[in-house]
């Protein structure tokens, strides 16, 4: 193990960005650019101590990273994370449970906490948004609704930010550079374009962290798929169906046609919302074929 992998993980410098052979730092003077030695790949959040001669061997130990599943391979973004910032957006594609599911999974399998912001709620004329907050009100997960346009819900965005390392993540498309600029991050980001159809256009392709009252936000590139790595995280995504399922007569229940299965007696008596056990069991298939799967 080198030196800089005994580091703890909240010592050193932290990495604003990396490519494949530099790191931007933030030091006391503001960020600069260090050259990469050693082979690990570095992300945003890192911690990092530069040896004598400036360059980068490696990371501190990490005490979690964010992890995705691509058709390319497993791909890290981010690393000493306390929160995921989901962001969502009314009148948008934005991936919907399937995506929300992913996210939440994927954060609490690292100890991650999930918040789910939903953008663009000055568009929101009919009511509509209010019922899908309520939803995941429901099931426990915090959530804010918030518009980069019109200013609303920012102040309380930025107390939960602040002193936190949070990476953002969303579809292209939910406003997530128009969110950044918003919140005064001495941030310059272009903004994307929406079509017609509500599809955002790529405005970023690396991973890059803002430093902000005393932590850091982390924006991710705008992704159409989160496959997951392994199982552990999907029960605290889908709440209501682990608790029912400790009722099923069968431990390895897929609620499909088991019989004396308490998930399927519940969506029959409406107590289940039906999409969400879809979503639910395309992900047990997607992690189980070892591949991204379906929304």
């Amino acid at each position: 193990m080198s030196a800089a992998a005994s580091t703890p993980a909240d010592e050193g410098l932290l990495v604003l960005r990396a490519a494949r052979r530099h790191v931007w730092l933030l030091e006391e003077e503001g960020p600069r650019r260090h050259r990469v030695r050693g082979g690990e790949r570095l992300v945003p959040g890192d911690r990092v101590i530069p040896a004598a001669d400036g360059a980068i061997d490696g990371p501190a130990e990490r005490r979690n990273a964010l992890e995705r599943r691509t058709v390319k391979g497993d791909r890290l973004l981010a690393a000493n994370l306390d929160g995921l910032l989901i962001l969502l957006a009314h009148g948008t594609r934005d991936g919907g449970e399937g995506f929300i599911a992913r996210c939440v999974a994927a954060a609490a399998a690292e100890g991650i906490e999930p918040l789910l912001v939903f953008n663009k709620a000055d568009l929101d004329t009919e009511g509509d948004l209010g019922a899908r907050m309520a939803l995941h009100e429901r099931l426990g997960f915090r959530v804010l609704r918030v518009s980069a346009q019109s200013g609303e819900g920012l102040e309380a965005l930025e107390a939960l930010l602040a002193g936190k390392v949070t990476a953002l993540v969303g579809f292209s498309g939910v406003g997530k550079s128009t969110l950044i600029n918003a919140l005064d991050l001495e941030a310059e980001i272009p903004e994307g374009d929406v079509d017609e159809k509500g599809r955002g256009r790529h405005t970023t392709t690396l991973g890059q962290a803002y430093p902000w009252k005393g932590g850091a936000l982390i924006d991710l590139p705008g992704i159409r798929s989160f496959g997951l790595l392994s199982e552990d995280g999907i029960d605290a995504a889908f709440p209501e169906l682990a608790g029912l399922a400790e009722g099923c007569r069968f431990a390895d229940c897929q609620h499909l046609t088991e019989p004396d299965c308490a998930v399927l007696e519940a969506l029959e008596a409406g107590e289940v919302e039906e999409e969400r056990l879809e979503v639910w069991r395309g992900i047990r298939e997607s992690v189980e074929s070892d591949g991204e799967g379906r929304w």
